[in-house]
C-alpha cells in the first residue's frame, strides 16, 4: 500500500494538462467508433443535431440509376449521402492539441462541398457523444487514473 505521500505525489500526476492528454488519445483510439456512428447519423439523413437535412426529390433515382450509385435514392427518403462512396471512405478524425474534428476528404467541389461542409454534418448527436464517453472515454480515463495512482 503506498504512502500518503507516494500517493501525493502520485495525484500530482493527473493534471489537468495530463488528463486533457488522455482524453484526445482516447479519442483517436476510439475514431473508428465515432466515425461509424457519424456515419450511421448520415446514413438515416441526420446531421450532428439529429435533424433530417434534405429528402429526394422524384428525379434523383434517375440521376442514380444512370450513374450506378451506392444506394436508392427514392423520393422522400431522407438522404443518405452515398453515392458512390468517396465522401464516407474519406471520413477522418483529426485530433491536435485540444481540437477533434471529423471530416472527409470525399466531399468534392463546387456545391456539393459547399453543401457537404456548411451543413452540421460532422460530429455527433448528444446521443451518441453520450455512448462514445461511457463506452470509450470513461474506461480509457478509469484505466489512466488507477494506473497513475497505482490502484
Amino acid at each position: 500500500m503506498a504512502t500518503l505521500l507516494q500517493q501525493v505525489k502520485n495525484l500530482e500526476k493527473l493534471s489537468q494538462k495530463a488528463v486533457t492528454e488522455e482524453i484526445f488519445q482516447a479519442l483517436k483510439k476510439a475514431e473508428k467508433e465515432i466515425i461509424s456512428l457519424n456515419q450511421g447519423q448520415l446514413s438515416k439523413g441526420q446531421d450532428s443535431e439529429g435533424d433530417i437535412v434534405g429528402e429526394y426529390a422524384d428525379i434523383t433515382q434517375s440521376y442514380a440509376d444512370a450513374d450506378r450509385i451506392n444506394n436508392n435514392k427514392s423520393a422522400g427518403d431522407p438522404y443518405n449521402f452515398n453515392w458512390f462512396g468517396d465522401f464516407f471512405d474519406g471520413f477522418e478524425l483529426s485530433v491536435s492539441g485540444v481540437d477533434a474534428t471529423i471530416s472527409s476528404v470525399g466531399v468534392g467541389s463546387g456545391g456539393k462541398k459547399d453543401f457537404l461542409t456548411t451543413n452540421d454534418l460532422f460530429g455527433l448527436t448528444d446521443e451518441n457523444l453520450k455512448f462514445i464517453i461511457k463506452t470509450e472515454i470513461l474506461p480509457f480515463i478509469h484505466k489512466f487514473a488507477r494506473n497513475t495512482l497505482n490502484l
